[in-house]
């Protein structure tokens, strides 16, 4: 930003200098000066604002277009997990229960059973293609459910890892690694609760992030696992986000 000579500065600096010229003039001539001097210097025309520093932004509007509906009540236990389908919300809690609720509250909101009750904790949930239910669990393990959208149900098709994968891991020493409490298991384990899964960008991966420190890829065609990241953090991964171009950001 550049800085203008003040006119002001100026003109007074030059009626100086002329002033000491004129000391032999008589009192007349004098005044006659100052006046006009005076005159001169209060019609000189101000320097422009500078627009940058004398405005103040607006700051932004805090205005939300959100408002309350509605709440569904039926969990007894914390909630772990929220997902949507086409048609409907689902919900996860602490004690297993996995439960669907309409995404129109004008629909009939009454209390379902649970879609699936299971002993272990469910703490993460993703949809995939609104046909299959991906949910992870506090006893280390994937499960993948089919669903139904329409008549409201849910089908277990398949724990991860699959039977096909570990059996294939156990032949080859070099699919073991060595996990925190001084235990080997194969690299298609976790050893700790799942607690995020993310899906990508097309659905034909899934990721899975758990209290082990590790994350997972897993291909949802088949199930298998394709790669696992050991010690991608130095404690629990809590969540996982998988960019477009296919960047996994991890929270712990």
């Amino acid at each position: 930003m550049g800085f203008l000579p003040c006119p002001c500065t100026l003109s007074s600096k030059s009626s100086s200098k002329h002033h000491k010229q004129q000391e032999s003039s008589s009192p007349d001539l004098q005044q006659n000066y100052n006046i006009s001097d005076t005159k001169s210097i209060s019609s000189l025309p101000s320097l422009p604002s500078v627009q940058s520093l004398t405005s103040h932004s607006q700051p932004p509007s805090t205005t939300a277009n959100h408002h309350y509906i509605t709440t569904f009540k039926a969990h007894t236990s914390p909630i772990f997990s929220l997902t949507l389908t086409n048609n409907h919300l689902l919900s996860a809690s602490s004690d297993g229960h996995i439960r669907i609720w309409p995404r129109d509250p004008s629909r009939d909101q009454s209390v379902q059973p649970p879609l699936a009750t299971l002993k272990s904790a469910a703490k993460t949930m993703v949809v995939c293609d609104n046909k299959f239910l991906f949910t992870g669990h506090q006893d280390h393990k994937i499960r993948v459910w089919k669903l139904d959208d329409v008549s409201k149900t849910v089908k277990c098709v398949a724990v991860l890892p699959t039977v096909n994968d570990r059996l294939m891991k156990l032949v080859f020493a070099k699919n073991y690694v060595k996990i925190r409490r001084h235990r080997r298991c194969t690299w298609v384990h976790h050893v700790d609760a799942v607690s995020t899964l993310a899906l990508s960008k097309e659905g034909s991966l899934v990721y899975s992030g758990s209290w082990d420190r590790t994350f997972k890829v897993w291909r949802t065609s088949d199930y298998k696992c394709l790669e696992s990241v050991w010690n991608a953090h130095d404690d629990a991964i809590n969540a996982l986000v998988v960019s477009h171009d296919w960047y996994v950001e991890q929270c712990f």
